[in-house]
């Protein structure tokens, strides 16, 4: 037989859902930054500006950061 349903098993499905939308958010927040970092890449090849130098510097910070932030959070909530 099943355990009687409790607000506390609720609020413990409740909390687990949430997790797992910080996981999956801050995965494709990753992946935007990929992407971000790719249309960077192919925009130093189109146009060449004195300042595409930092701009590529900054999307890779971006990145960098952005999995950081996947790792702060994986291992913050696990």
């Amino acid at each position: 037989m099943f355990p009687p349903f409790s607000a506390l098993s609720f609020t413990d499905l409740l909390l687990n859902g949430v997790k797992i939308l910080f996981y999956i958010g801050f995965f494709f927040y990753v992946i935007f930054a990929f992407i971000a970092l790719r249309q960077i890449d192919d925009m130093r090849k189109t146009v060449e500006t004195t300042f595409s130098s930092a701009v590529l510097i900054i999307g890779i910070l971006h990145l960098l950061l952005a999995i950081g932030l996947l790792v702060f959070v994986f291992t913050t909530l696990a």
